[in-house]
């Protein structure tokens, strides 16, 4: 026998359970997306009391699992506020939560487009930030 082939007499097909053959299952590629959305899944169903194999667990589940694991997280608008420091009282809020463009353009309107009370050197002066940005000194803290 030539090294270049390989005797294949001594290879048998996987068979199921009633003695037929198996078909070879087609080969399926995952994303990191869907990789990490199944091993979530199988981990918190083994955590439940699942005890068999994951090609099982794998077989059941329902195949719009997919979809789910690829849905885009809606992105939510972030908002800001604009501000003015304020030498005696601190921070001033100037206007409520508004989309970024929108806080731009109250604050180009206040500073004469950024050229204009924009750093602590100038006393009192107008900044931009993320509406959830909680500000040490303002008039209340201070208790004005």
């Amino acid at each position: 026998m030539s090294s270049d082939k390989h005797d294949s007499s001594n290879l048998s097909m996987p068979t199921n359970s009633n003695g037929g053959y198996m078909k070879k299952k087609k080969e399926e590629s995952f994303n990191m997306n869907e990789v990490r959305h199944l091993a979530a899944n199988f981990a918190i169903t083994c955590e439940k009391g699942y005890r068999d194999s994951f090609d099982s667990w794998y077989s059941g589940i329902s195949k719009d699992w997919r979809k789910i694991a690829n849905r885009k997280e809606e992105k939510k608008e972030e908002l800001y506020i604009v501000r003015l420091f304020d030498m005696f009282d601190g921070w001033i809020d100037i206007s409520e939560a508004l989309p970024e463009k929108e806080a731009e353009k109250i604050f180009n309107e206040h500073t004469k487009n950024g050229t204009y009370k924009t750093r602590y050197e100038h006393g009192d002066y107008y900044a931009i930030f993320p509406s959830d940005t909680k500000m040490l000194v303002t008039p209340e803290r201070l208790g004005r």
